[in-house]
């Protein structure tokens, strides 16, 4: 029997479905299915915000305890409590036409925060990870939640196991700036790419994909704040070959984890075949979002002049904001917004 929901992630042939897996009739490579989950990748990969037995533990727990209780009880990091629970992540998925036809591809699923809600509202959702561990997670978070149109998957971004022209909307949220760490010796931005070209082969013509992804040049960089996936100050402003060095110098790992410049993220959704739909900024950051402003000067400086409002006069915060509201009016486009929220089509 055939299988139509998944492709060779090799060379994208047709799927046999057996009893123990899938055999791609093309090249005849074999994936396992192990505890309903389709393994299209490799079972030793792991990343994750807890080690991978608190991960084990953990879900031994939720499927006994339920996802919340096992989360607060087992996990003692506050900020992991909040990104694992706080559904205000998938707020973006308002700004998409999702219904209950709607195919959707959540890549880099993690914790399934943002799958479940999407799946609340559209018919099918395959959450991809590139960790066993999480995958599971997802797959019993969604028992629980009575939702039966997750369909959790072990794969690789740059190599999805799916049919092309058979999905209405990718996600990148938070994802795409992680990639460099599938292949270190290979260049960040060539494996980015990659991502983009799987996705715009798996999309329907004018499907649509979703980045939400922190600013190179962010504003806050440039005031000290560590960098979100270094944790280190300045290192997405200075030169890569610089921040590799000074990476390894403090923490003795690499620097792969590369954002871009507004112009950068433009360029390569363009190379990859997307044209623009729309551009946000979404506020704080993209990870958590209030709401989402048009990204162009008016929009921004209208929203900033109330958030200031809100705030203490010579505040931390309002001063910020007094800076953010004055380098956007010069700039005219956003360049030192902190993070970006894309909507693209496949053309």
């Amino acid at each position: 029997m055939l299988s139509e929901l998944y492709a060779c992630p090799d060379c994208c042939g047709k799927l046999e479905q057996e009893t123990s897996g899938y055999r791609c009739i093309s090249c005849l490579k074999e994936y396992p299915i192990i505890e309903n989950i389709p393994v299209f990748g490799n079972l030793s990969t792991y990343y994750g915000e807890v080690e991978r037995q608190t991960m084990e533990e953990l879900i031994k727990s939720t499927i006994i305890n339920g996802h919340e209780k096992a989360i607060t009880n087992i996990i003692k990091e506050p900020f992991v409590v909040k990104y694992v629970l706080d559904e205000s992540r998938a707020l973006w998925t308002n700004l998409l036409p999702i219904s209950a036809h709607t195919r959707v591809v959540d890549v880099g699923c993690g914790w399934g925060t943002v799958s479940i809600p999407i799946a609340r509202k559209a018919g099918y959702v395959a959450a991809l990870d590139a960790t066993m561990e999480r995958v599971k997670f997802v797959e019993i978070r969604a028992q629980l939640c009575s939702l039966s149109n997750i369909a959790p998957v072990l794969g690789s971004a740059t190599a999805l196991p799916f049919p092309g022209e058979s999905f209405d909307i990718i996600a990148f949220n938070g994802v795409l700036e992680w990639l460099g760490a599938i292949n270190t010796k290979e260049p960040p931005l060539k494996i980015q790419m990659k991502a983009l070209s799987e996705a715009y082969r798996v999309l329907k013509p004018g499907g649509l994909i979703y980045v939400g992804i922190e600013n190179r040049y962010s504003l806050r960089y440039f005031l000290g704040q560590a960098d979100d996936h270094s944790f280190i100050r300045f290192t997405s402003l200075m030169p890569r070959w610089m921040a590799q060095i000074y990476c390894k110098m403090r923490t003795s790992n690499d620097y792969f984890m590369h954002t871009h410049s507004l112009p950068v993220y433009r360029k390569m959704l363009n190379s990859a075949g997307f044209s623009k739909v729309n551009e946000y900024h979404p506020w704080p950051t993209y990870r958590n979002p209030i709401e989402f402003v048009e990204l162009e000067t008016y929009s921004i400086k209208m929203h900033l002049r109330e958030k200031a409002r809100l705030e203490p006069v010579i505040s931390r915060k309002w001063m910020y904001i007094q800076l953010l509201k004055l380098v956007s009016a010069l700039d005219k486009q956003g360049l030192f917004c902190h993070s970006f929220s894309f909507i693209y089509k496949k053309s």
